[in-house]
């Protein structure tokens, strides 16, 4: 899925499926409400989505952790109109 940020779309929010301390699912959404998720793990279907929630205001990028797979995933946030963000 490709991000239109010249048209004003923004990543504001992912979430993810772990197992055994690996990321086994992603979900994008942006403030267009459009969102994209990753292909599965087969066993995923009886693990819940957990929301990663930036501490800033905007999203201004990601970061993770990995090996062959994600071991850990996070948003890099920014808080707008904030002194000292």
């Amino acid at each position: 899925m490709a991000i239109d940020s010249a048209g004003g779309e923004e990543l504001v929010g992912i979430e993810v499926k772990e197992m055994s301390g690996y990321v086994i699912g992603l979900k994008l959404r942006t403030n267009f409400g459009r969102e994209v998720t990753s292909p599965q793990h087969l066993m995923s279907n009886r693990i819940r989505w957990r929301a990663i929630r930036p501490t800033g205001s905007k999203v201004v990028g990601l970061f993770s952790t990995h090996s062959h797979i994600f071991q850990s995933l996070g948003l890099i946030s920014t808080s707008l109109g904030v002194e000292g963000g």
